[in-house]
């Protein structure tokens, strides 16, 4: 019937989040349905984590089996699952179709640090999943009217990235009057042929601006992607703990348009290397908080790699 008014339109199929009810699989949809352009849009949580009202890092319980987990890196690998049988389920939509995960997040008003880092470790593992998989996905939520009180003003629901109690009393708090962002200058140092350092300056002064202001796990949330890749993903994953960013993709010839990667200024304190396996890059500002990196490389068939991370012991990291 949506198609009928326009046939470029997606139509985005959803189940209930796996990590709520895992035993509800998309039916076989037959060709007679004639259904094009699908996207599996199906949510997912740590429900265990959600409705326990916890952060369940280090054990958690696999809602599949009922089985528990034991340390983060059993966690984490169970997530991993979790959102690869999402992926599988595009298989049953006829012709394919992309994954896009419509809702995913962490409970903020589940007990931890006033600094939010065991809620920033969790979130992070969630977006690990997702990178592991490569899949699209929609972070959970941002509410500009979250207060510590009544969370995102929704059935007592606490999943928002930003809160107006941080700004009054958070790790990010504003201190006195509003500020408007530092003009960020970049500077570009050529290592060799391959490999680039930039310098960002005033980027620091920025923690006292509204930029980051009501900020919850920014740590976890404000990380590298790719915004457009010319050829197929096979890596695409970012490092919380060492602020870095790898992509690996098969360089597809037919694709002339450059590489765009997403790269905020956040994790970086005082800059970043860049490191490429062949071709050229360029980094264009396009806000006071983040730039576009654009990397072109000859035309052929071949794996290629760009990494993102904060030079050798300049660690960009927030606890610091």
């Amino acid at each position: 019937m949506i198609h009928k008014v326009n046939k470029s339109w997606h139509v985005y199929l959803e189940l209930p989040p796996v990590g709520v009810a895992p035993a509800i699989k998309f039916p076989k949809i037959p060709k007679s349905l004639k259904l094009s352009n699908s996207v599996n849009a199906t949510h997912w949580y740590d429900g265990f984590s959600l409705f326990a009202g916890s952060l369940q890092i280090n054990f958690n319980v696999d809602v599949n089996s009922g089985c528990p987990k034991f340390f983060s890196c059993c966690v984490n690998s169970m997530f991993q699952r979790q959102i690869g049988e999402i992926k599988k389920e595009s298989d049953h939509i006829e012709g394919g179709a992309p994954t896009l995960i419509g809702e995913f997040g962490i409970p903020f008003n589940a007990p931890g640090p006033k600094d939010y880092s065991r809620h920033a470790r969790l979130l992070d593992m969630n977006f690990k999943a997702m990178e592991k998989n490569i899949v699209h996905y929609t972070l959970w939520n941002y509410t500009p009217e979250n207060d510590t009180k009544y969370g995102d003003q929704w059935n007592f629901e606490d999943l928002s990235i930003f809160t107006l109690g941080e700004r009054k009393e958070g790790r990010y708090k504003l201190e006195g009057k509003m500020t408007e962002p530092e003009k960020i200058e970049v500077i570009r140092d050529d290592i060799s042929k391959y490999v680039a350092n930039f310098t960002l300056v005033n980027e620091s002064q920025n923690r006292g601006s509204f930029l980051y202001s009501g900020g919850r796990a920014l740590e976890a949330v404000i990380r590298p992607f790719p915004l457009a890749t010319a050829g197929d993903i096979q890596l695409s994953c970012y490092s919380m703990d060492y602020q870095e960013y790898k992509l690996k993709f098969i360089r597809d010839p037919e694709i002339k348009e450059p590489t765009l990667i997403f790269v905020p200024f956040w994790p970086f304190v005082g800059g970043f290397n860049v490191t490429v396996s062949d071709g050229t890059f360029d980094l264009k500002v396009e806000k006071d908080n983040f730039a576009i990196l654009s990397f072109q490389c000859p035309a052929e068939k071949k794996l290629v790699s760009i990494t993102i991370a904060a030079p050798p012991g300049g660690c960009g990291c927030r606890c610091c």
